[in-house]
């Protein structure tokens, strides 16, 4: 019974000090994946597909509840934070991902299969949503269904740090990647994406259309690739009560306009930065009926 026990002692330390490693290395790629500006995509390739648009709707742990004190204004001003670094991915890659609402689960132990159950229970009360996003207090990391899009496993973590509420965007970006299809795979696999621009040797540390976290190029050009196959993801914008975030394309309430992000802006009246018109359109229409009614014919 003794040499049982020892045994299992044995097993539960290799198993706890196998899992601390296992984080630790974790942890020693946070740095290359969090808070980093958004890399360049603009060599990405579309062909003539059109923008398009995916609609979440995000949970938080009670912890974020309790540390913002049950202030749900403070709540989604914070957490919106994320989904808005987020987008600065996205739109490079023609995809605006708009929040339908920020709510409360008052739990904080949910795994990734938890919370699949959590949101089926419940899906027949909640509002129209492509795929719900667990942001959870403090976790240094994601998970998410590789090709869960579009099934009822279009679910997803994402980890929430206070003191920096949109360096978690490019988590949200590399689990929302793996929702679409992209999966990991090892550093040694040769990844080919036909359609992919790079080059075979770059001297970018952040490599070349690469998604934050994983270990090859050309993920960007296979996630777009992956996303037009999706029949379930919107070419049009949706008529919606939803979280404003400037940047997604949408025009939401409190918006005058959204033509996406300052690079990809092709609206002169709009200012991207703060989706605000830079003339009314109401005085454009003025200074025209005024210039024309001196004009003689």
């Amino acid at each position: 019974m003794n040499l049982l026990l020892l045994y299992g002692l044995v097993i539960r330390f290799w198993y706890c000090h196998a899992t601390e490693e296992k984080f630790q290395r974790r942890l020693k790629r946070a740095p290359a994946v969090w808070g980093d500006a958004a890399p360049d995509y603009s060599i990405a390739t579309f062909g003539s597909a059109p923008y398009r648009y995916l609609y979440t709707l995000l949970f938080v742990d009670d912890k974020i509840t309790g540390y913002y004190e049950y202030d749900m204004v403070r709540v989604k001003t914070n957490i919106l934070k994320v989904v808005e670094e987020a987008n600065t991915y996205f739109n490079q890659l023609r995809l605006g991902i708009v929040v339908v609402d920020v709510m409360q689960t008052m739990r904080s132990n949910l795994s990734l299969y938890g919370f699949q159950e959590y949101r089926r229970q419940r899906l027949h009360k909640l509002p129209p949503h492509d795929f719900a996003a667990l942001i959870s207090f403090r976790y240094a990391g994601g998970l998410a269904f590789v090709g869960g899009l579009c099934s009822d496993k279009a679910v997803m973590l994402c980890g929430f740090y206070p003191s920096s509420p949109s360096a978690m965007g490019s988590i949200f970006f590399h689990e929302v990647a793996h929702l679409v299809g992209v999966p990991h795979r090892p550093a040694n696999y040769s990844l080919y994406v036909s359609n992919c621009a790079c080059k075979r040797s770059t001297s970018n540390p952040n490599g070349c259309l690469r998604i934050p976290g994983f270990d090859h190029d050309c993920t960007a050009q296979q996630f777009v690739n992956v996303m037009y196959q999706k029949k379930c993801i919107r070419t049009k914008p949706i008529e919606s009560i939803s979280e404003p975030i400037c940047g997604n394309g949408v025009t939401e309430q409190g918006e005058q306009c959204d033509c996406g992000l300052p690079a990809q802006c092709e609206r002169w009246n709009c200012r991207p930065e703060t989706c605000t018109y830079r003339v009314h359109p109401s005085i454009l229409v003025r200074l025209l009926a005024c210039t024309f009614s001196r004009i003689d014919i």
